[in-house]
């Protein structure tokens, strides 16, 4: 909340709404509810684009996006 009244007002510059998704730079901006966060991480790591590199590049790699 402290992140969308800052927008509003235009002090906040790093993060930005596009189509109603909050994101930090290239970044998707998960709110902090576990099943959530688990439903994504096995959506990423199940997904027919992905193969499984190794659990620190799988790592990297879905830093770079969420």
């Amino acid at each position: 909340m402290k992140i969308g009244k800052g927008l509003e007002e235009g002090r906040i510059k790093e993060f930005q709404v596009q189509n109603n998704v909050l994101r930090y730079g290239n970044k998707l901006c998960v709110p902090n509810v576990l099943d959530l966060k688990k439903q994504l991480l096995k959506e990423a790591h199940n997904s027919a684009l992905t193969t499984h590199p190794g659990s620190t590049k799988m790592y990297h790699d879905l830093k770079m996006y969420f």
